[in-house]
């Protein structure tokens, strides 16, 4: 049982340092987590998919996502409504999905 605990352990770990880039791997993972009582702290340069699922999830499970700062407002550029923070805080979307939708007129700018 304690090395199972310990493969979770280093897997949640490793989500964090990994970039999990799926919602399902990620929702597997926060699937398995209770059982071990181990918390995850998801990671994903785009934000989107640890929000998406941090945001399906209690937050006895996931209370917080890893944001890099330095690296969001470059790669959401073109959205027309990026995934920013406000005094440390991220607002769940109130559209559908990961509700992401391109600013034709920043796209063209770029042209």
């Amino acid at each position: 049982m304690s090395s199972l605990r310990q493969f979770v352990s280093k897997l949640t770990h490793a989500c964090a340092l990994a970039n999990v880039h799926r919602v399902s791997e990620l929702a597997k993972i926060c699937s398995i987590a209770p059982a071990f009582e181990v918390k995850v702290f998801p990671s994903d340069p785009s934000v989107h998919v640890a929000l998406h699922v941090v945001g399906s999830r209690s937050s006895e499970v996931c209370a917080l996502i890893e944001y890099p700062v330095l690296h969001v407002a470059h790669r959401m550029h073109f959205q027309k409504e990026p995934l920013l923070t406000s005094n440390a805080v991220l607002k769940l979307p109130a559209k559908r999905g990961f509700s992401i939708e391109l600013d034709e007129s920043k796209i063209e700018k770029q042209r």
